[in-house]
This record gives structure tokens, C-alpha cells and sequence, in this order.
């Protein structure tokens, strides 16, 4: 799960720079949103797409995943949970408890308010505050707020709420309790904001003076109050860039064509996701390579170990490989290492190693709770001898092999 998660702020992170280096500054305000709203989605889809046309440029490889080695005559335990899982779940605890509090805030402004029921909205109007903002058909107004500004904060929140802006901001407020360790969902929600906001300016301008509604934004006395899946009208940090957005010329619509920076984007994450080896972090090695494991059977010979060779069947074939290999690994890794590290309790090493077509030992990646354990098996690993190369229809292939160590520290 861990590695998914890597993989979503990544594409993220690539999105987010495709927007801010190449979009943001142009006026098509709903183009603009769309395209947050979509490569934030697709950003969580990606890592499940695997095209095969991608995948057939990649050499091919046969993965064997051989028997666990433990090198102590106890057995294994079981692997407690990671403990990122249950920070995970306590961090989507809190934040679920931070959202219930602003809707609990927001529910006592509602019902402290006067209701002003319309046909399509309901303004609520808050005593003793200068608050302006909405959320779905609400539009909550301040008392305090000066008559003569009422007109253009209505109607700005009005288009908030024909353009359902409040579905984006609940949209990026669940990502956040689910992905509260991520920071780039909260610079998804600020850029949603920025358009959210800007698209109400251009909505209410073609209506009004600019120059007059330019005032209004810069003369209010700001009060806020931070629900961050509301429209808010006084958001002081965002004042300027809605005046510098609302002055700005309209951009030409042959810059539409920007927006075709998604499909080299999108092409890039979807080549990454078709090719990358599916077992780089250790708590997902077993999960991954169970599945692309194959068997003996499917090479017509596996690489023989030396001093297997006068083996009969793929069978014992299989038996003495895997034999010499632990033998191997028993007489040559330093167990002892990882309570001189302070480690305790049951340790797992993960290695990957190819056997290439010429018997040789590479491509050594080793998964490992320390570095210096990570060097330990390296070196036993590299001491292996030379082997016979695999054959399959009559040629050498390369297999690679995943090798789990377990031992336990007392």
C-alpha cells in the first residue's frame, strides 16, 4: 500500500508542476478546473493501469521466488502490521474528527443566523460578523457587512453555488482525510479555491463596474473564519491574486491547446506504470512476487548450482538449488548483526537477484530494515559461484530470483 501511495503523489507532483508551469496563469477558469479535478482523480487510478504494449518493450524476465531461509531454529512469528498503517488510520482519525468540528462550527452559524429563504438559495445572515461565504445553497452573510457591497457579494456567492463549487471542495476535503499525510492535496484545494473565486469575479464583472468591485475587495474590513470547504468572499490571501486575475487580459484561445500537456503527462505516468518493477518497497516484496513468481516447470531449465549437476528431474533439481542456497546463506550471513544494530524481535531481508544468461550473478537490490544489513546480505549474495544459465526453447535466459532471510533477535 505504501508504494501506491508514493506512486499517487507522484503523478500528483508531475500534474500539479504541468499546471503551475504551463496553465495557471491563463483565464479559462472552468478549463483550469477540470483539469485539476480530473489529473487529481486519475492520480489514484494510474497505478492500477499496466499496458502490455509498454510492458513488451521491457526484456523479459522469469521471477522464482525461492524458500524462505530462517536462520534461527525458531520459527518465524508473524509479521506485526507496519506501524505507517496504524499512523495511517489514527491520521485519518483526526482528520475526520477536524471536519466533524467544522461542520459542527458551521451548523452553529447556520442556526444562530436569521434565514432569508429564496427560491434556488437560503441566505443566512450572521449576527455581529463580517463573514461572507457559501456552501452548497447557503450563503451565509454578516450583519456588519456594509449594504452597499451586498449586491456584488450575493451575487458572487450565487455563482458559487450554480457552478456546485462546493462538490470540488468536499471532494478535496475527503482526499485530505484520507491522504493527510499527502501536502499536494492541500495545494490541489488552494488552486481549486483560486479558481473557484476567479471564476465568480469574471461571472459578476460582466455585470458590474470592474473598477467599483475592485474597491469593494480591497476596502473590507476582513474577518475570517477557516472552513476550508466553503467559498469564501474576505479571504485576505487571496484578495490581490483576484484583483491581478480580474485586470488581466482574457487569454487567446489558441492557448487552449496548452491543456494538451496532459497527454505527454499522462503518457509519461502510464509508461512508468507498465514498466517500473512492481516490488521496490519491502512490505509489498512477498504480495507482488507471489503473483509474477513462476514455477520450475514454465523454463525448460532453471540455473543449475555447481554440484547439482548430475540431478535427474526439475524436481531435484529445484531441491538441491534451493538447498545450496541455504546452506550458502547459513554458513556465510552474520546473524549476529542485527542485535549489535539494536534491532529486535523478527527481522526480514528481501533479495532480488538475476542470474543472467551467462550464469552470472546480477542486478543485486537488496529490501532491508538497515543499511548495514542491507550490506550484509549484499556481500554473502555476491560470494555466490557462478551457476549454469537458465534455458528456455533451447536458449539462455536470465531468471531472477527473490530470496527471503528471516531471523529472529532475542
Amino acid at each position: 500500500m505504501m508504494v501506491y501511495f508514493i506512486k499517487v503523489v507522484a503523478f500528483q507532483l508531475l500534474f500539479l508542476l504541468g499546471y503551475d508551469l504551463f496553465l495557471k496563469k491563463e483565464t479559462f477558469f472552468n478549463w483550469n478546473r477540470m483539469y485539476l479535478i480530473f489529473s487529481s482523480l486519475i492520480s489514484f487510478v494510474l497505478p492500477f493501469i499496466k499496458i502490455e504494449s509498454f510492458q513488451n518493450v521491457v526484456p523479459q524476465e522469469y521471477i522464482i521466488l525461492l524458500p524462505e531461509i530462517v536462520l534461527t531454529p525458531q520459527k518465524a512469528v508473524e509479521t506485526i502490521e507496519p506501524t505507517w498503517k496504524w499512523f495511517l488510520v489514527i491520521g485519518i482519525a483526526v482528520s475526520s474528527l477536524l471536519f466533524i468540528y467544522k461542520i459542527v462550527q458551521l451548523l452553529k452559524l447556520r442556526f444562530k443566523g436569521r434565514f432569508v429563504k429564496h427560491e434556488n438559495y437560503t441566505i443566512v445572515i450572521i449576527p455581529k460578523s463580517s463573514l461572507a461565504f457559501s456552501i452548497f445553497s447557503y450563503v451565509f452573510i454578516g450583519e456588519e457587512i456594509d449594504e452597499a457591497k451586498l449586491e456584488d457579494i450575493l451575487s458572487h456567492e450565487l455563482v458559487h453555488i450554480q457552478e456546485k463549487h462546493s462538490l470540488d471542495l468536499l471532494y478535496f476535503e475527503l482526499l485530505r482525510i484520507l491522504c493527510w499525510f499527502n501536502p499536494l492535496v492541500y495545494i490541489y484545494q488552494k488552486r481549486i479555491s483560486e479558481l473557484h473565486e476567479y471564476i465568480a469575479d469574471d461571472r459578476v464583472v460582466q455585470h458590474t463596474n470592474k473598477s467599483n468591485y475592485y474597491e469593494k475587495l480591497l476596502s473590507e474590513v476582513f474577518q475570517t473564519q477557516h472552513f476550508s470547504f466553503t467559498n469564501q468572499f474576505f479571504k485576505h490571501s487571496l484578495i490581490k491574486k483576484r484583483i491581478s486575475m480580474l485586470s488581466k487580459q482574457k487569454s487567446r484561445e489558441i492557448l487552449k491547446l496548452k491543456y494538451l500537456v496532459l497527454v505527454p503527462l499522462l503518457l509519461v505516468s502510464l509508461v512508468y506504470t507498465s514498466c517500473e518493477d512492481s516490488t521496490t518497497e519491502a512490505e509489498d516484496t512477498v504480495e507482488a512476487i507471489e503473483k509474477e513468481a513462476i514455477s520450475f516447470q514454465i523454463i525448460d531449465s532453471a540455473p543449475i548450482f555447481p554440484g547439482c549437476e548430475n540431478e535427474q528431474t526439475l524436481e531435484d533439481l529445484k531441491s538441491c538449488f534451493t538447498n545450496k542456497i541455504a546452506t550458502h546463506v547459513s554458513q556465510h550471513f552474520n546473524a549476529k548483526k542485527a542485535s549489535q544494530l539494536g534491532l529486535s524481535g523478527t527481522q526480514k531481508i528481501f533479495v532480488k537477484f538475476v542470474v543472467d544468461k551467462t550464469g552470472a550473478i546480477t542486478a543485486l537490490d537488496v529490501n532491508s530494515p538497515h543499511p548495514e544489513l542491507t550490506a550484509e546480505a549484499e556481500r554473502v549474495v555476491e560470494k555466490l559461484p557462478k551457476l549454469s544459465p537458465g534455458m528456455k526453447d533451447g536458449k539462455p535466459v536470465s531468471v531472477k530470483y527473490v530470496l527471503p532471510i528471516a531471523f529472529k533477535v532475542e
